[in-house]
Formats: C-alpha cells, structure tokens, sequence
C-alpha cells in the first residue's frame, strides 16, 4: 500500500487499493477527466494569456490557457518516456524547480531560496485544469519512481507550474516566434484548443 501521495487525485493510491467506492471513482477520472489545482505566477498566467492571444493572431484559431498546459504536460511525458534514465529526469525537474535548498548548522533546519524574484512566488493564481487520466498517472509514476534516487516533496501540482514557469522563462529568454511555429506545427489550427 503506497502511503505516500503525488497528487491531489492520488491515482497511484486508488490504482493499489481493492474498495469497491474506490473503483467507481477511478472509473469516473479515467472517462471524465482529473481536475487539479494548479498555482501559476500572475505574470506568468499573464504571459500565457499573450501566447494563446499570438497564436490566433497568426493561426486564426483558438487557443486556451488550459490546452497550452495541457500541451506542455503531454510534451513532458514524451520527453520523460523517451529517456529512461531517472537521474536525468530528476535533474530536469530540479533545474526547473527555480529554488535552491540550504541546510543550516542546526538538525532539521532547511530553507528555500528563490533564483526568481519573490513576486513570483508571492502572487500565486489558482486555476483548476482537467487533464488526461493516462498523463496525471504516468506523472505519479515518475514521481514514484524518483524516490529510489533521492526523497523529495514534489506533486504532479508542483511539476505543471515548474512546467508552466519554465515555458515562459524560456519565451522571455528566446523569443516567442520559435514557439508559436513549434505549437502552430504541432496544434492543428483548425480545431478548437
């Protein structure tokens, strides 16, 4: 029995337990979707507003904030499952993470330090997602399987908005124009995201 939880949903724990209840819950996420909380920096919920704003601008088509998300999770579960080596992908996520952790000279005592400014972690907005049943419970398992290298506090919650804030670094860093061709190519302008 997993005791410990990766997310909000918790499909790891429902997936290993036998209770009836359980199962119809399950059944409901994998047919209806997870919905979980994510928190996104106001300036970055910001920006991500302006990229699905140029994307129908050049496109014509419309593209929303939770597709976007949608479409950086699935592109993080491709790039998890073609490299299979878990300290790669740890490190992946630890550069992500934007906070560094120092150890103090008393037991126990362990704080954070931001590379980012403290705005971006002070004005947090909520927004609920509903995602795929098979990407929230591929993201657990990754989780999961990150233990056995080092002990960590991540979520799938925290590795979407890690996912959300590196995204947009990187538009801030590189440019937009790279992207919107990348999600132009690989979004087709002709439904609805």
């Amino acid at each position: 029995m997993l005791s410990k939880s990766y997310s909000e949903a918790d499909l790891l724990y429902y997936d290993h337990c036998n209770r009836k209840g359980k199962s119809f819950f399950k059944g409901m996420n994998k047919l209806l979707g997870v919905p979980l909380n994510i928190e996104i920096p106001s300036v970055h919920f910001t920006r991500l507003t302006s990229i699905c704003r140029d994307f129908r601008q050049k496109t014509g088509a419309i593209l929303f904030i939770n597709k976007l998300i949608e479409f950086l999770v699935q592109d993080f579960i491709e790039e998890i499952t073609t490299t299979a080596n878990k300290k790669e992908i740890y490190r992946r996520i630890l550069n992500m993470d934007h906070s560094v952790e120092i150890f103090g000279i008393n037991e126990n005592e362990v704080s954070k330090i931001h590379s980012l400014p403290d705005s971006y972690f002070s004005n947090l907005q909520t927004t609920r997602i509903v995602f795929k049943y098979d990407d929230i419970y591929r993201l657990e398992v990754t989780l999961s399987d990150l233990e056995t290298i080092h002990e960590h506090e991540y979520t799938v919650e925290k590795l979407i908005g890690y996912l959300i804030s590196a995204f947009v670094i990187d538009i801030q860093q590189s440019g937009l124009g790279k992207v919107l061709k990348e999600l132009i190519y690989k979004l087709d302008p002709q439904e609805e995201w």
